[in-house]
């Protein structure tokens, strides 16, 4: 493994309701937080409370988009002209903003969530839309998803921040896209494994679920908030990579 000086740690929040204290808990141990923003989950109230405790802990906020259905959380493909889907990014992303500018803090990225963040990857159309929203709204903000993807490429052809991301408990297929969450074991749910898994791509190293080793860029690892273990995960593997030597600290692309 290659030894690395410091890595990003990104979790997904403001998701459930009932986990806003868990959510709160959280942006203590991480150094970037995806906020979600209306279109899977997440509404005005819950915005600001993920915003406040944030700045609070000097965590870098990132908007959370997704397809606009609240109904199967963002993780289903649905049937939606461009035009309509740019509309719903926007008022998404813009929401979070108003929020943020209202409580003095700063939106830096935004990480499409779900499938729209999966189709993006392999998607050159859907890629340049998520582009041309982010920069319609603030040039200046960067983009978080997969390296060697669709959605690196369209950043790149617009000058736009690219931050590389990792999942630390999801499996890898041999092309280095996540394992399909229907698959059972897909989701790595031991600490365990997720604690090798961290290390390795922190390194920029993974196996694939085939047994194959792969190279993964990243400039920031995600591990999702809503799971009741999220809270106890994340507060073992922070304590882990430092223990070996990694700080957590927000990326620059």
């Amino acid at each position: 493994m290659n030894k690395v000086a410091s890595i990003d740690l990104n979790a997904d929040l403001g998701e459930m309701p009932d986990a806003i204290n868990r959510d709160i808990s959280i942006l203590s141990l991480v150094s970037s937080a995806n906020i979600a923003c209306g279109g899977h989950a997440g509404d005005a109230e819950s915005m600001r409370t993920m915003i406040r405790y944030a700045k609070e802990n000097n965590v870098r906020i990132g908007a959370h988009p997704s397809y606009p259905d609240k109904l199967n959380f963002g993780r289903k493909s649905i049937n939606i002209k461009p035009k309509d889907l740019t509309h719903s990014l926007n008022q998404q992303i813009t929401m979070l903003m108003h929020i943020a500018a209202e409580e003095s803090a700063i939106i830096s990225y935004v990480k499409p969530h779900g499938t729209l963040y999966n189709e993006a990857m392999d998607d050159a159309a859907l890629s340049a839309l998520l582009i041309d929203v982010i920069k319609h709204i603030d040039p200046s903000l960067a983009i978080m998803g997969m390296a060697q993807s669709e959605l690196e490429k369209a950043a790149m052809r617009s000058d736009l921040n690219f931050i590389a991301e990792a999942f630390i408990d999801r499996r890898y297929n041999g092309n280095a896209r996540l394992q399909s969450r229907s698959i059972e074991g897909a989701i790595i749910s031991d600490y365990p494994i997720q604690s090798q898994q961290a290390l390795a791509l922190a390194c920029g190293n993974a196996i694939s679920v085939d047994g194959e080793e792969l190279y993964i860029k990243a400039h920031s690892l995600c591990i999702h908030g809503d799971s009741e273990s999220a809270l106890d995960d994340i507060a073992k593997l922070r304590k882990m990579l430092l223990q070996n030597g990694i700080m957590i600290t927000a990326s620059h692309a």
